[in-house]
C-alpha cells in the first residue's frame, strides 16, 4: 500500500533570455547557434531566435558580422574562421531579450608525437595497448580531450549475384591503468578530458587500453580497409569547464542523494556556451 499527495507549487515566471552556443575551431567558418531558453517545467521544443545582430571580434577589433540562415543558426558568409592563439569576444543584440556576449581564446594546437601500438590479452580478451606521446606548452593551463574512433568499410556478400558495402565509424572505449592520472579524468560522450596539472610543458606518454577492432573474414562478410584514429583536441578553459559540469550533472541525475549540478556557463546575460578547440590526428591503418 502506498499514498501520494500531489502538491501545487507556482514557480515565479521569468522572461526569457537568448541561449547562444558557439564552440568553434580553425578548420571551420565561425558558425553559431541562438534559442530561447526555457521554462524547468515547459516540454516544448526550443523555439530559434532569428532576427538578431550577432558580431564576433577579435583582440585587434576587427569585426565579423555573422548571418541569419534559419533553424537558429549565424554563419560568416565570407567564410571568416577563428585563428589559434586569437581571442574572441562575440555580441548578440535582440528587440525582444537582453543583450549576451562571451570571450574565449582559441588554444595553441598540440600536436601528437607518436604512437605505439600492442596488441595485449587481459581478462581473457584482445584488446588494443595504446602510447601516445605529445608536447605540452610551457607556461599555459591546458585542457585536452582524446578521443579513438574505429572507421571501416565492409563487404556483405550474400550470394553470386548481389553484394553490398556499408562504410561505418564509431568511437571506441578505452580505459587507462594510470591510476595517479586517471583520478583527473572526466568520462564525457566525446571522450576523455583532462588538463596538464600533473604534466605542465613536458612531454607526455599517456598509455591507453581500448578493445581491439575483429575484422571479420568469411564468405559472407569482410572488411576490405579499416583504421583507427586518435584525436587529441586541446580545449578552452571554458570548454572544459562546460564538459565537466555537464557530465557531472548526467552523473547526478542517477543518484537521488546528490546535490544539483549548474551546468557552467559563460554567456553573460543569458545562457550557452563560448569556447574553442584545435585538434591534432594521427590514423593507424588496420587493413
Amino acid at each position: 500500500m502506498s499514498c501520494e499527495s500531489i502538491i501545487e507549487y507556482d514557480l515565479p515566471e521569468t522572461d526569457p533570455k537568448m541561449v547562444l552556443n558557439c564552440y568553434f575551431n580553425n578548420d571551420s567558418v565561425w558558425e553559431v547557434k541562438i534559442y530561447e531558453s526555457k521554462n524547468i517545467l515547459e516540454n516544448d521544443d526550443y523555439k530559434f531566435v532569428p532576427g538578431a545582430s550577432v558580431e564576433i571580434a577579435d583582440q585587434n577589433r576587427t569585426v565579423y558580422p555573422l548571418t541569419y540562415i534559419g533553424l537558429g543558426k549565424y554563419i560568416s558568409l565570407n567564410n571568416d574562421k577563428p585563428l589559434i592563439g586569437s581571442t574572441y569576444t562575440i555580441s548578440a543584440v535582440h528587440p525582444s531579450y537582453d543583450d549576451v556576449s562571451a570571450t574565449s581564446t582559441l588554444p595553441t594546437k598540440v600536436d601528437i608525437l607518436s604512437i605505439d601500438t600492442n596488441s595485449v590479452t587481459l581478462y581473457g580478451y584482445p584488446e588494443l595497448e595504446s602510447k601516445i606521446s605529445f608536447l605540452d606548452p610551457k607556461n599555459e593551463n591546458n585542457y585536452y580531450s582524446l578521443k579513438l574512433i574505429y572507421s571501416s568499410v565492409t563487404v556483405f556478400q550474400y550470394d553470386s549475384l548481389f553484394a553490398d558495402t556499408i562504410s561505418s565509424s564509431w568511437p571506441l572505449y578505452y580505459y587507462s591503468n594510470e591510476s595517479q592520472f586517471t583520478d583527473t579524468w572526466i568520462y564525457t560522450a566525446d571522450g576523455i578530458v583532462f588538463s596538464d596539472e600533473l604534466f605542465d610543458g613536458k612531454t607526455y606518454n599517456l598509455t591507453i587500453i581500448s578493445e581491439k577492432p575483429y575484422l571479420f573474414n568469411n564468405e559472407f562478410e569482410t572488411v576490405i580497409s579499416a583504421e583507427l584514429q586518435y584525436e587529441l583536441e586541446s580545449v578552452s578553459e571554458e570548454v572544459f569547464l562546460y564538459k565537466k559540469s555537464l557530465e557531472e550533472q548526467n552523473f547526478a541525475n542517477y543518484d537521488p542523494f546528490a546535490q544539483p549540478v549548474q551546468v557552467f556557463n559563460n554567456i553573460t546575460g543569458g545562457f550557452g556556451i563560448f569556447g574553442g578547440s584545435t585538434k591534432s590526428y594521427r590514423t593507424f591503418v588496420l587493413r
